[in-house]
């Protein structure tokens, strides 16, 4: 079941990671790690949810027993890098009125 929800979260953190490049558009401005609590959950409650969906992944993966030859820490980098990028989207939104 923890196997399971773990390749679920990491794929839903790649899918993000795909997805949401292209939303932000080009040299997003760096942003925080993690958008505070609600913000954008109006307009944009799938880029939010994924978010939190991202941060439980990148929790689960920090609960790890074991490193799994780099890999394990790799992930999180790349979710910590999903979440600047759900966040720029955001705020490109919120910029754009959209």
């Amino acid at each position: 079941m923890k196997t399971k929800l773990i390749t679920w979260t990491m794929a839903a953190a790649l899918a993000v990671l795909i997805a949401v490049p292209t939303l932000a558009g080009p040299n997003p401005k760096p942003a925080p790690a993690a958008a505070p609590a609600g913000q954008g959950a109006g307009k944009h409650p799938n880029v939010v949810e994924a978010m939190q969906a991202l941060e439980t992944a990148k929790k689960h993966l920090k609960a790890a027993p074991r490193e799994f030859g780099g890999h394990r820490v790799e992930a999180i980098r790349h979710i910590d890098a999903a979440i600047v990028e759900c966040r720029a989207a955001l705020d490109y939104a919120k910029d754009h009125n959209d």
